[in-house]
């Protein structure tokens, strides 16, 4: 077994028993020895993702650009990543590059959910600056009652997103 294998195994038993820092030391100090492992820098990705550790796994994946540019999978991690920081524009981009990839469909079809959900997000932060543009107008009687209809308007936009498009939950 090479050191590469004997480190994605170790990093697996460790995750495996819910030590996922300890599984995340494992692979960088596997990629510091072999910064081209391909096997290696998307399992990293993958736990730091999971976990909750975008800032982490932006800053990884900066060090390592050309391979983010050349792996739908990495591209999708990032992109996820962005998204949950609020960073939806740059999100889309990895989106839709992972979607027009030529990767398996399962990669593309989670790619375009985030794609939906983001556009959807997009529209919902658009529709809000709108509405605090034209509150602007209004002045102080006009915002509290265009308030309400935005938070009205907001509710029952969430409400049609739990429900689906079918209208059922």
């Amino acid at each position: 077994m090479t050191p590469r294998q004997d480190a994605l195994k170790r990093a697996l038993e460790l995750d495996a028993e819910h030590r996922s820092k300890e599984a995340c030391a494992v692979l960088r100090e596997a990629l510091e020895h072999d910064p081209h492992a391909p096997d290696v820098l998307p399992r990293l990705a993958y736990l730091l993702n999971r976990d909750g550790r975008e800032d982490e796994l932006l800053a990884l994946l900066g060090e390592h650009g050309r391979a983010v540019l050349e792996d739908p999978y990495l591209r999708l991690q990032r992109g996820e990543a962005l998204s949950s920081l609020g960073r939806h524009r740059e999100a889309r981009v990895d989106f839709v590059a992972v979607r027009a990839s030529g990767a398996p469909e399962p990669l593309r079809d989670r790619a375009q959910a985030f794609l939906d959900w983001t556009d959807q997000e997009l529209a919902s932060i658009d529709d809000a600056l709108a509405a605090l543009g034209r509150a602007r107008l209004c002045g102080a009687g006009g915002l509290v009652v265009l308030a309400g209809m935005c938070g009205a308007a907001w509710l029952l936009r969430r409400r049609q997103r739990l429900l689906g498009p079918d209208g059922e939950g």
